[in-house]
């Protein structure tokens, strides 16, 4: 019966001094760690999370400013400067407006294109072109026409349509705005 106590006495001790060890070594890493460090790098991720979240909001908005849909017209402004000698183009295309604005010289070459579907109730035939040097701005001026009560009755399902390629490219901007921010 000693020798049974002596066998469970060295096995409670060899028990204890690993039990001791483990802790040891978890204590030993968790001192090893700098805290303040990791929690910099942290604010640093958020920091830069907020920020590629912010540039594309202030994208968005850019976009919204460019693209004006009031009661008398639809308008797209893009950056334009005459005087430095860009060029200006625009075509519409399957219910879409496309500008282009390009710079070529012997130095450099530019490239900007803006393209947006044209809202339902627009008059494609009467597009105007506005120039603001002050600005530096073209816009693009596409007059709505007058729809008669019967027309707009015919037209219940268009509008449908409307809203239903609003809801893709808001789903489409939101899809990148979730891959932007999961790349951050």
């Amino acid at each position: 019966m000693a020798n049974l106590r002596e066998k469970l006495l060295s096995l409670v001790e060899a028990s204890t001094r690993q039990t001791k060890s483990i802790i040891d070594n978890v204590n030993e890493t968790f001192n090893s760690i700098d805290w303040d460090a990791q929690v910099q790098t942290f604010n640093e991720m958020k920091e830069n999370f907020l920020k590629k979240g912010n540039d594309l909001l202030e994208d968005f908005n850019e976009l919204l400013k460019e693209v004006k849909n009031n009661i008398s017209d639809f308008e797209v402004t893009v950056p334009f400067d005459e005087e430095l000698g860009e060029k200006f183009d625009y075509h519409i295309e399957n219910g879409k407006l496309t500008v282009e604005v390009s710079f070529v010289n012997e130095n450099t070459e530019k490239f900007n294109k803006t393209s947006v579907t044209i809202p339902l109730g627009c008059n494609v035939e009467k597009v105007s072109t506005k120039y603001n040097a002050a600005n530096k701005t073209m816009t693009v001026v596409i007059p709505k026409t007058l729809v008669e009560k019967d027309t707009e009755e015919k037209n219940v399902t268009e509008p449908k349509e409307a809203e239903e390629e609003e809801h893709e490219a808001a789903s489409k901007l939101l899809k990148k705005f979730r891959e932007n921010t999961a790349n951050a």
